[in-house]
């Protein structure tokens, strides 16, 4: 039996955009939350990441090793994968957000790792906080409806 050579699928290339309405909502969240107050919101830059599909929801790197330093000042960067949360509202964001700020560590550059702790807020909300419709805490009082839709 010959052997039929597959080939290869074309890895599609992903799309990085500048995301103001995420940096707004960390914004929002470091006035707001004790745990994430040590971060400088100018030192993170916020993107969304287009067309892949990446098995988490976002993630948080360090820049301070990385090529990307050569074209910035930031030292960390957060990346919210849009196929994985087009379905999110903007509480759920605002507690990604809040999960990948977390991961910043007040003192030096070494991203803190999941622990325990995570778990447990994840029981918190519900194992099924990320789906849609879940109901989830407001994290940032005073946000309206409107304020959703337009951070979609």
């Amino acid at each position: 039996m010959a052997r039929v050579e597959k080939e290869p699928k074309e890895k599609k290339q992903a799309e990085y955009y500048y995301a103001p309405d995420l940096h707004v909502l960390a914004e929002k969240l470091i006035k707001s939350q004790d745990s994430v107050s040590h971060i400088d919101v100018n030192e993170v830059i916020f993107l969304w990441e287009i067309e892949t599909m990446p098995n988490a929801s976002a993630k948080c790197f360090n820049l301070t090793s990385h090529p990307m330093q050569l074209f910035t000042d930031a030292r960390f960067c957060i990346v919210f994968y849009k196929s994985n949360i087009d379905h999110f509202t903007y509480d759920q964001k605002a507690i990604l957000m809040l999960h990948e700020l977390n991961h910043i560590p007040a003192i030096g550059s070494k991203l803190i790792d999941h622990d325990i702790k995570d778990f447990h807020e994840v029981l918190q909300l519900g194992v099924d906080w990320n789906q849609p419709g879940a109901k989830v805490p407001k994290l940032i009082e005073g946000e309206d409806e409107e304020e959703s839709k337009e951070s979609k």
